[in-house]
């Protein structure tokens, strides 16, 4: 579970692979999304998906150190959460991948990265807000040295996240954030040419003050949240202020801030497209089988049956 994921306002190059797709709401300052989060890092999403109650545990002790009974009532609120998501988000996330595939096999225009970031956005923000109103009435008996806990554990992982993305020689910087890149599409997609990494090089030049300024963002997002914590000692009040903090992770947001991440945001919606038309056959069949892939992990924990394999499958023209 790297640092570098939050709350961003649109599709981005970590959103590109299975680990970020969908599930994977980068709200990881709570323990309860924690295990959310770290679906996506196991090799088999069924089973962790359906095992996560162990993970919640250590997650939420190396987070916040919490007592028995706290333990406990988190456990219990998951497990509902996750009853939650599976039976009224999973099937959702079905039919948003094979629509998600009929796409891809036509190629990707504009007002395609448009519909998948607005529907990322959608739902990963619902399922934030919903997961952090359930945890308040935990989150609310946090005692001084928990919440003292929470904040030594993310001022280290804002240390690995410098070290790894902001610190050494600016060459080394560089390469480390394109081979990054490159790891994260070609999971989506094999192999990529030379001609496609260059494009990629490039598109990370132009952004290099992303990292900085995604920095400055969490920061600002994890000082909002520690202290709604420590303001809200009431889980009906807490509750509200978390859910509008996680639906809305961009309220309060620099001026600054916004214009880089807009900027970012319009330049990967067209890397997206440039992309997808230098994709070979090879490349956007490994595009659809991953995304079927997903489909049948979420059919499967949904319990949705595909009424064919002929319906359902997500296929390449052609195939």
């Amino acid at each position: 579970m790297g640092y570098g994921q939050m709350p961003e306002t649109g599709i981005g190059a970590e959103d590109m692979n299975r680990k970020s797709d969908l599930t994977r709401v980068a709200v990881r300052y709570m323990a309860i999304l924690a295990v959310l989060i770290a679906l996506g890092a196991c090799s088999t999403l069924q089973f962790s998906y359906n095992n996560a109650e162990g993970l919640l545990r250590y997650t939420a002790w190396d987070y916040f150190d919490l007592d028995a009974n706290q333990s406990d009532s988190l456990q219990q609120r998951f497990v509902r959460l996750r009853e939650w998501h599976r039976s009224s988000e999973l099937p959702v996330y079905v039919e948003l991948l094979h629509t998600a595939g009929e796409k891809v096999a036509k190629g990707i225009v504009s007002a395609d990265v448009d519909w998948a970031t607005a529907t990322l956005r959608q739902h990963s923000r619902l399922l934030a807000r919903r997961a952090a109103q359930d945890a308040a009435p935990v989150l609310a008996t946090l005692k001084t040295d928990q919440i003292g806990a929470l904040e030594k554990k993310l001022a280290k992982e804002e240390l690995r996240y410098v070290d790894r993305w902001l610190s050494g020689d600016e060459k080394v910087r560089h390469r480390r954030r394109v081979e990054r890149m490159i790891e994260q599409v070609e999971d989506w997609t094999g192999n990529l040419n030379a001609s496609q990494r260059a494009r990629l090089d490039d598109f990370v030049s132009s952004h290099s003050g992303i990292y900085q300024q995604r920095l400055d963002e969490r920061r600002r997002w994890q000082r909002e949240a520690v202290a709604l914590i420590k303001r809200h000692r009431a889980a009906s009040d807490l509750a509200p202020a978390l859910g509008s903090l996680f639906f809305e992770p961009e309220s309060g947001r620099a001026e600054e801030t916004i214009i880089v991440m807009r900027r970012w945001e319009s330049d990967l919606a067209r890397l997206v497209v440039e992309l997808d038309s230098t994709l070979s056959g090879e490349q956007r069949g490994h595009v659809l089988r991953r995304l079927e892939t997903f489909a049948a992990d979420f059919r499967a924990l949904a319990g949705v049956r595909r009424a064919s394999s002929d319906d359902a499958a997500i296929r390449a023209p052609g195939s």
